[in-house]
């Protein structure tokens, strides 16, 4: 019943307080990160003026973030294509692609194998990342929260619109 003017309105003030709570979030995040390291036995020794470890901003994490998440993108690509034959010339996450685009009833409920091993090589690579590479991740694709399966489960997401994408360039070249 609200004009539109008044949706948007609303909306705009709600992307505004989340915005303003996760860099809260990632303030408090980056202080405890440096104070945890400027606390450790080997920097105790050091005058407060050498070598203090420079905070990020909240720009440079979620740039850090997109490119963490395009890495493991590409290295799950790489899992994927060295562990299954390819049935046409096409690479198999390239045949995948173009499958999942042609398919209306694909989802989660699906006994497709991918809808499995793909979070499950996301999980192998998240697990990898360092502290900082994790909260910049976690900045980046805006989740409700730092857990492990929520950060996967929209990465997933993410990816399955990359293959998306990827299909549609192949089904064009074709």
């Amino acid at each position: 019943m609200m004009s539109e003017t008044q949706n948007q309105a609303i909306f705009k003030e709600g992307t505004r307080d989340i915005h303003n709570y996760y860099k809260s979030l990632f303030e408090d995040v980056m202080k405890e990160a440096f104070f945890r390291r400027l606390n450790t036995p080997d920097r105790q020794t050091i005058k407060p003026q050498q070598n203090m470890p420079q905070i990020i901003s909240m720009e440079e994490c979620e740039q850090i973030g997109f490119h963490i998440e395009e890495m493991i993108f590409k290295n799950v690509v790489n899992k994927l294509n060295e562990s299954h034959q390819p049935t046409t010339e096409l690479p198999y996450f390239d045949q995948l692609s173009i499958d999942i685009a042609q398919a209306d009833d694909i989802n989660q409920d699906s006994p497709h194998e991918f809808h499995s091993e793909i979070p499950s090589l996301m999980r192998e690579e998240y697990r990898t990342l360092d502290e900082l590479k994790q909260h910049c991740l976690f900045l980046y694709l805006f989740t409700n929260d730092k857990e492990e399966d929520e950060i996967v489960e929209s990465m997933s997401w993410h990816f399955e619109e990359a293959m998306i994408k990827r299909a549609q360039t192949l089904i064009n070249q074709c």
